[in-house]
């Protein structure tokens, strides 16, 4: 993932990133197969740090386009610690 953020405290955070899946769905037959790809995503988040060292707190948009360009929506929210 290449990411960029503004701010102090309060940042905004964007960035673009390839995800690795491996989908598993019914062939024509009706028996499984799984397709495993790289798709591109990108990310618009938000994160709360009140110190430059120490947790922060995150929450984000993280739509990803898969290989018949169709965008699946998800999300992310995350808790973690910088130093």
């Amino acid at each position: 993932m290449l990411s960029a953020s503004y701010g102090q405290k309060n940042r905004v955070e964007l960035g673009i990133a390839e995800t690795f899946a491996a989908i598993v769905k019914a062939g024509d037959e009706g028996l499984p197969y799984r397709r495993a790809e790289f798709n591109p995503s990108l990310y618009l988040g938000y994160r709360f740090q009140p110190s430059p060292s120490g947790i922060f707190f995150r929450i984000a948009y993280t739509p990803m386009l898969n290989y018949n360009y169709r965008f699946h929506y998800w999300g992310a929210v995350s808790i973690g610690y910088s130093f």
